[in-house]
C-alpha cells in the first residue's frame, strides 16, 4: 500500500509547530540556566538566538512552499531584537519597589525589564537631592512628597511620559517640569528619569 500524501497545509502547520516548540525549548532552557545561576541569559542574547533558530527552520523549509507564519515570526523577532538593543536591559528583570526615607539612600537606580517604583513620599531632604532612575523595557513610577519642590526631566524612547498631569507620547517622548520655588528652596529634589520602551509616570 502506498503511504498517504501529506497535504501542503499540514506540512506548513507541522513546521510552525516545530518552530514554536523549538522556541519554547530555547526559552525554557535559558530560564532554567538563569534560575540556577549557571548562566546569565539576557534578552540581548536570547532574541538573536531565537531569530537564528527561526532562520534555520526557514532555510530547511524553503523547498516546501511559502512559510508566511515563520516569516512573520522572524520579522517580529527582528523588531524586538532591534528594540532591545536600543534599550538598556542589563539591570535585572521583575518588579522593584524602593522606598527612600533618608538622603543617604539617594543614588542611581536601574531595572532591565519590568516595573520600577520609587516611593519618595517619606523622604525629608536637607538640601538638594539628585536622583537618577532608568528602566530598559517596562514602567518607571515615581511618587513624590507633597511639600518638597522638584525638578523633573523624564523621557521615553518609545512610549509615554506623564509628569504631574503633563503628558507626551510616541517616539522620543520627553517632558521637563520645575516646581515654583524650586530654585530658592533650601530642600529640593532633582530627578532624571528614563525608559527605553514603556512609560514614565510621576505623581504627587
Amino acid at each position: 500500500m502506498s503511504e498517504p500524501k501529506v497535504r501542503e497545509g499540514e506540512r506548513r502547520s507541522s513546521l510552525g509547530a516545530i518552530a514554536l516548540g523549538a522556541l519554547l525549548i530555547l526559552g525554557g532552557a535559558a530560564w532554567l540556566l538563569e534560575t540556577l545561576d549557571i548562566v546569565d541569559v539576557s534578552f540581548e542574547v536570547f532574541l538573536p538566538a531565537a531569530l537564528i533558530l527561526v532562520g534555520v527552520i526557514l532555510v530547511a523549509a524553503a523547498r516546501r512552499g511559502r512559510q508566511a507564519g515563520l516569516i512573520a515570526l522572524g520579522v517580529v523577532l527582528t523588531v524586538l531584537s532591534a528594540a532591545v538593543s536600543a534599550a538598556d536591559v542589563t539591570g535585572g528583570v521583575g518588579q522593584r519597589v524602593i522606598r527612600l526615607t533618608s538622603v543617604d539612600q539617594a543614588r542611581a537606580f536601574d531595572l532591565g525589564i519590568g516595573e520600577l517604583v520609587l516611593d519618595l513620599t517619606e523622604i525629608e531632604p536637607t538640601g538638594l537631592i539628585d536622583l537618577q532612575a532608568e528602566v530598559g523595557i517596562g514602567e518607571l513610577r515615581v511618587e513624590l512628597p507633597a511639600d518638597v519642590p522638584v525638578r523633573v526631566h523624564a523621557e521615553s524612547a518609545i512610549g509615554q511620559v506623564n509628569v504631574l498631569g503633563e503628558e507626551d507620547g510616541g517616539f522620543g517622548s520627553e517632558l521637563d517640569h520645575t516646581d515654583e520655588g524650586y530654585e530658592s528652596a533650601s530642600a529640593a529634589i532633582d530627578l532624571e528619569l528614563s525608559v527605553g520602551i514603556g512609560e514614565v509616570s510621576v505623581t504627587r
